[in-house]
């Protein structure tokens, strides 16, 4: 879209019209110049996610593996030091896991509740002036 020149100064003779239909023409390109950069923001945002989201997946899988490998440990360790069976030492870790897992998935949906309540909660607002 080509940009037409915009004047310095308008004509003084110039007719109401043709100052209408000047300030409906500047108003429209200025929305969509507008609304193009917020495309290309958006668009910027959304290359920077994708491109980030492929090391976040990384950073996830190896942190699983790090846990799993830790949790291992555990187990055999806690079946060394306490005369059980691996296989029961494993199962005791896996049952504390899990209850701590659903502790922490108990408190987070309270959060989100909490937090949802509270974005949508009526809000009254109040317009004030100032008198100068």
């Amino acid at each position: 879209m080509a940009l037409r020149p915009v004047p310095t100064h308008p004509p003084d003779d110039e007719p109401i019209g043709a100052l209408v239909s000047r300030v409906t023409d500047d108003v429209r390109r200025i929305v969509r110049a507008e609304v193009g950069l917020v495309q290309l923001r958006v668009e910027a945002g959304a290359r920077a996610a994708r491109a980030s989201a492929g090391g976040f997946a990384a950073a996830l899988v190896l942190a699983l593996g790090g846990v799993g490998a830790l949790v291992a440990a555990l187990v055999l360790g806690i079946a060394t030091v306490v005369p059980l069976a691996p296989w029961l030492a494993a199962l005791v870790i896996g049952i504390a896991l899990l209850v701590l897992g659903v502790g922490a998935g108990i408190v987070a949906v309270a959060i989100l509740r909490r937090g949802l309540a509270t974005a949508l909660e009526p809000v009254d607002i109040e317009v004030t002036t100032r008198e100068r």
